[in-house]
């Protein structure tokens, strides 16, 4: 699912690095593919996110190159995509629309986790209570030895919590009408 969602975000990249006037960044063109350039900054972007999900590879002249090489192949592949009229597919842009949905709603999930982190704290009372209703917490360990996964707990299910109160109160606010109920 991960290398599905690198390669579908690639694309994307090059879809809008396709879309782009040129200007001044060309100057910092080091490839051109039909006149569409390919930039020294997307070639150390893509180095750097290979490098961060592989710590064993190496950065080396000839790793560059097979990298450059994959960004041509790629833009190839995108702009003959393209010719053929495949980004207008309904099937395309459906899994480009999950995709950038799925993306946007994580990335906002994590926005408000960020928010609501700053006032959620774990009471004495609240970690004492969470312990003694555990099952088997002789078999799990002391009060004191769990104290940091039971404050991560707690906290996590009064993010959820803030967050489901969150959405209750906004979509009461939105103006939602069903047609057809299913």
């Amino acid at each position: 699912m991960a290398n599905r969602a690198l390669i579908i975000f690639s694309v994307c990249l090059v879809i809008c690095s396709g879309c782009a006037k040129s200007g001044p960044a060309d100057k910092d063109a080091i490839a051109y593919v039909n006149k569409e350039p390919v930039l020294k900054s997307e070639l150390d972007r893509e180095m750097a996110l290979r490098q961060r999900h592989d710590p064993d590879f190496k950065i080396t002249p000839e790793t560059k190159a097979e990298q450059l090489d994959t960004i041509i192949d790629r833009k190839l592949i995108v702009q003959k995509a393209m010719e053929n009229g495949l980004a207008r597919e309904d099937r395309f842009v459906n899994t480009i629309k999950a995709y950038w949905e799925q993306t946007l709603i994580r990335n906002f999930l994590e926005y408000k986790e960020r928010e609501f982190k700053d006032y959620i704290f774990a009471a004495e009372e609240e970690i004492k209570n969470y312990y003694d209703n555990l099952p088997n917490k002789d078999t799990l360990g002391t009060l004191e030895a769990l104290r940091p996964e039971i404050t991560k707990r707690i906290a996590a299910e009064k993010s959820e919590k803030l967050f489901e109160d969150w959405l209750k109160n906004e979509k009461s606010k939105a103006s939602i009408r069903i047609i057809n109920k299913p």
